[in-house]
């Protein structure tokens, strides 16, 4: 059986354990949508698809009214490479944790709370 989850901390905890068998050619991408920033995140990878591939990450505001920016670099940043860079670093080819946040990611809109996307996969 291939498992992998995804747990986030912030006020409150929240899990998320997807099980699909080794044979599936398909694989189980697990999603994040609109993770709040200052949440943990932690991807996980087990036995037999150990291994974190991470498809896409973005970070920003959901409404570009609110910042004096592009609508690209505000609402859709692509921080795929710096959660790849990131994890790499910071953590193993099978668990990556992290605080979604401008410590990680650039400050699009300053004294606004941004927003967390990611989509990933073990194999």
């Amino acid at each position: 059986m291939n498992q992998s989850s995804i747990s986030l901390t912030n006020s409150q905890t929240h899990n998320l354990t997807s099980t699909s068998t080794a044979s599936t050619t398909t694989p189980a991408y697990q999603t994040l949508n609109s993770v709040a920033e200052n949440t943990v995140v932690k991807m996980q990878c087990t036995s037999p698809t150990p291994t974190i591939n991470v498809v896409n990450a973005y970070y920003g505001v959901q409404n570009s009214s609110v910042c004096d920016c592009t609508v690209s670099y505000c609402t859709q940043m692509n921080v795929t490479q710096t959660v790849i860079s990131y994890c790499a670093k910071n953590g193993s080819l099978s668990t990556c944790t992290f605080t979604v946040g401008n410590s990680i990611f650039t400050d699009t809109c300053h004294n606004v709370v941004k927003t967390f996307w990611l989509k990933y996969f073990c194999s």
